[in-house]
């Protein structure tokens, strides 16, 4: 999973279910980190250049739409 393009995000939020979907000519990767002890899987949103703009814990996540590739 680690790496893996993400398409849209789903999870339950305050007022029902919340929706984060892939920015116009960005991405949204999974990404696993090890702690040690424990690891951390991640989305990460880039623009379109790149940069990093938004991390998401997957933990919190309800749903993952993965892109076809």
């Amino acid at each position: 999973m680690d790496k893996k393009n993400i398409k849209q995000l789903w999870w339950n939020g305050a007022r029902g279910d919340e929706l984060v979907a892939c920015p116009v000519d960005g991405k949204i990767v999974c990404i696993n980190e090890y702690h040690g002890t424990y690891d951390l899987d991640w989305a990460v949103v880039y623009d379109k250049d790149g940069k990093e703009i938004a991390r998401h814990n997957l933990l919190y996540v309800a749903s993952i739409i993965w892109v076809d590739e």
